[in-house]
């Protein structure tokens, strides 16, 4: 392996003359500001390392000039970006020259999840850059960053940092024995158990699953799904953010090529540190990149965006993405080191990273959190009285429901004057009740609905987010609900 000599340690410079600047996919409107907080992050390190603060981000240039979708639109995920969709791998003629105007061929570009197209511009026209994103190794203390560059002098200072295999597998073990510690206790082990398979569901419009100008789905590799899940069991771990219709479909696939289906809503690392033996399954997921750290089989349809550099397995300095704590990540230091071009002295260790530091501020839990938030003898201690209250009102509320209403059978169908239409809720979200009992939010399940009893014209609705009931009345002219709940927050819903 081509490395620099780790002897030599870069000294913090101050007053760096480098310019920086931030670019990204401007014309995918969707999430921009997690793209602008990682700028906003790197504007740390930045102020106390260069002469010049960084520049404005291409995306907020253009802004100024009308040239995008305004910011007063909501950034969430659209099926109308068609245009960010067909040139993800390679950018039209139009989308380079408007670029060109904004890019500065002195400046250091940081990228955020770049795609192939615009680091492929980027590279065309000679610009250099680091590419930066979440890690998919996502069970450490804290989440890390992911950064690789297409200067091969800035690849070997990272490549000095990355974490190592071993530590990463360290932290699998660790995470794996508290779990399994908690778990034998609760769980008997059966050692005739076969194999579990696993299919690991993606969101309808992640960047990880485009393939040419279109996104893949599982119905594109039925061949491959009939011949690996053929007289097997299927268990579909639903993504938590896919819209209900892409899991139907998914489920309904997945349910016609194998031996038996059922959809559930285990997390991901109980399942990876349990004693059970599984295989993963999937289009593209960090599950799966992660799953090997545990131990455990995984199989990906489509090859990651985000490849891992490990050292102990990398003959060359750059196949794949670095993987830095936050800690460094933030470090003036280790900034210092990529714009002097010298190793930085260290390797980073999950030994020594402070908890939930990335988490917190970018919000960003996934399955982590539920997994490490296990009832323990410590937390039982201190909400003893608490749990014990909050089991009575569960207890009393239940019974309550079952005196006033009935739960929907998987055979039930919701009538007519509910069904088959959208409803405007509080803040503009859109509520559906569908058969069995189902109760949808913003295409995704929210809930389920009950049949009060002796009313064809009320529904009990149950959130299972926040464990609240509602009771919603149908008006004589079957255009509006009337939704009452405990805390008085009442009000109508209309019909879209």
């Amino acid at each position: 392996m081509n490395s620099i000599s780790q002897a030599i340690t870069a000294d913090i410079a101050g007053g760096i003359d480098r310019k920086v600047a931030f670019i990204d996919d401007v014309f995918r409107h969707a999430f921009w500001p997690a793209k602008e907080f990682f700028y906003d992050l790197l504007k740390v390190p930045f102020s106390r390392l260069l002469t010049e603060p960084p520049r404005a981000s291409v995306r907020q240039q253009m802004w100024k000039d009308g040239l995008l979708t305004p910011p007063s639109v909501l950034p969430l995920p659209s099926h109308e970006e068609h245009k960010w969709i067909q040139e993800y791998t390679s950018l039209s003629a139009e989308s380079r020259l408007a670029l060109a105007q904004y890019i500065d061929p002195e400046c250091l570009y940081i990228c955020y999840e770049g795609s192939p197209g615009l680091l492929s511009f980027l590279d065309e026209i000679g610009i250099t850059y680091i590419d930066i994103r979440i890690s998919p190794v996502r069970f450490l203390p804290d989440v890390m960053i992911a950064m690789r560059s297409n200067s091969r002098e800035i690849n070997a200072v990272m490549s000095l940092t990355s974490m190592s295999k071993a530590d990463i597998e360290s932290e699998a073990l660790l995470l794996g024995a508290s779990y399994r510690h908690y778990d034998r206790y609760r769980t008997p082990i059966n050692a005739a158990q076969t194999e579990t398979i696993y299919f690991v569901g993606q969101t309808a419009t992640d960047a990880s699953i485009i393939v040419g100008q279109s996104y893949f789905r599982i119905e594109n590799a039925l061949s491959v799904l009939r011949e690996k899940l053929s007289g097997h069991d299927v268990i579909y771990l639903r993504h938590p953010s896919a819209d209900i219709d892409h899991i139907r479909r998914e489920a309904g696939i997945l349910a016609a090529v194998s031996r038996s289906f059922e959809i559930s809503q285990a997390n991901s690392y109980d399942i990876l540190c349990s004693d059970m033996p599984a295989t993963f399954l999937g289009i593209s997921s960090g599950l799966l990149q992660e799953a090997a750290f545990f131990g455990k089989r995984s199989v990906s349809l489509l090859p990651p965006v985000c490849p891992l550099f490990l050292p102990e397995e990398a003959e060359d300095i750059e196949p794949g993405y670095y993987q830095i704590t936050f800690d460094t990540f933030l470090d003036e230091r280790y900034w210092n080191a990529i714009f002097q071009l010298m190793p930085l002295g260290w390797r980073d260790s999950a030994r020594t990273m402070r908890p939930n530091q990335l988490r917190e501020l970018h919000d960003v839990w996934w399955g982590y959190a539920p997994h490490k938030a296990r009832p323990n003898d410590f937390t039982r201690a201190q909400t003893r009285d608490l749990r014990a209250h909050v089991g009575h009102l569960h207890t009393m509320n239940q019974f309550l429901l079952s005196v006033v209403s009935s739960e929907a059978s998987h055979a039930d169908d919701v009538s007519d004057i509910f069904g088959g239409r959208s409803w405007r809720w509080r803040g503009g979200a859109e509520v559906c009740f569908q058969a069995g009992g189902l109760l949808i939010k913003n295409r995704l399940p929210a809930g389920h609905w009950r049949k009060l009893n002796g009313r064809s014209d009320a529904l009990m609705l149950v959130w299972e987010e926040t464990g609240s009931v509602e009771l919603v009345e149908i008006d004589a002219q079957q255009v509006s609900l009337k939704c009452r709940s405990p805390n008085g927050d009442d009000f109508v819903a209309t019909s879209f």
